[in-house]
């Protein structure tokens, strides 16, 4: 009767939700939405508790913290200036983690206050992250799942750009009313899901190479249409490595640059079945395929 009874223990563990065993000490997220996430940052190193076997899931993640976290993830450089901020104590447990964000240009600090207990916002996270990707000099290929967040139209195109990316590489989402809430604050539960959702870019992450032309768009010109001097085009590929999208509709200018090979050529001169590179200027419209301005258009074959 003793032998039967592990095996029947052990199946009800394994039908229970969230059960937490004992891969962290806190005694506070047995049950917690994020438990999963919360054990596997905790494993990895990347995020700690507060003390007491206590995680504190609800609490609001501070700017120190983030600082913190994103070091250990991203290891930043920390070559650069120390004298950045007039609010940073020089032995405190975030002090060094804030001194390389602050190198590595992570957070838009101003009037030289780092503010390390000043709640974060989603949108800080969401912009801190792309920074330290860039950083790293690290790109992740992405979805063309282009987000429409009602609460984020009026935010400058580049916070705008920022969030598609962010959710385009599954690292945020919205909620189900189709709203970001970029002015949210964070609680570490929140914090944990997103870095474990970082820390899964990050093993199909590449190296940038600074050297390496950039290209948003490799493909074929499918349509080809011109009316009033102005040249649309709609061109069909296949997101690669060094690209950023796999289908566009894609407008010239007058400022366009059209080359094939060494020579510069008229847009006239563009014919369906070509295959193109392009890159974008300006802001690209959220749609499928995306709506973009051509800074130049590079003919292949």
């Amino acid at each position: 009767m003793k032998k039967k009874l592990f095996p029947l223990v052990l199946s009800a563990l394994l039908l229970l939700p969230n059960t937490v065993f004992a891969q962290t000490p806190f005694t506070d997220i047995s049950g917690h939405w994020a438990a999963q996430e919360i054990e596997a940052v905790y494993q990895k190193g990347y995020l700690k508790g507060t003390g007491n076997n206590q995680f504190s899931p609800e609490k609001t993640v501070t700017r120190a913290e983030l600082a913190a976290v994103l070091d250990r993830v991203f290891d930043f450089n920390q070559d650069g200036p120390r004298d950045l901020y007039d609010d940073l104590e020089a032995d405190q447990w975030y002090s060094e983690a804030a001194l390389k964000c602050g190198v590595n240009g992570i957070f838009a600090i101003a009037d030289r206050k780092f503010s390390p207990h000043q709640p974060v916002t989603r949108l800080e996270i969401a912009k801190a992250i792309n920074n330290s990707l860039n950083a790293k000099k690290l790109g992740i290929i992405t979805t063309l799942m282009w987000p429409v967040f009602e609460d984020t139209v009026n935010l400058p195109q580049e916070d705008q750009s920022v969030i598609s990316f962010i959710f385009n590489a599954g690292i945020m989402k919205g909620d189900a009313a189709q709203h970001f809430r970029p002015q949210d604050q964070v609680t570490r539960a929140e914090l944990a899901a997103i870095l474990q959702r970082t820390l899964n870019s990050l093993e199909h992450a590449f190296p940038i190479n600074e050297t390496q032309q950039r290209v948003d768009l490799r493909g074929e010109i499918k349509e080809i249409a011109t009316e009033k001097g102005v040249t649309r085009m709609l061109i069909e590929g296949v997101a690669e490595k060094d690209t950023m999208y796999d289908k566009a509709l894609v407008k010239l200018t007058e400022d366009t640059l059209v080359t094939k090979g060494d020579s510069q050529i008229s847009p006239a001169d563009l014919t369906t079945g070509l295959t193109v590179e392009v890159e974008f200027t300006g802001p690209v419209a959220e749609s499928y395929p995306v709506q973009a301005t051509a800074q130049s258009v590079r003919v292949l074959e």
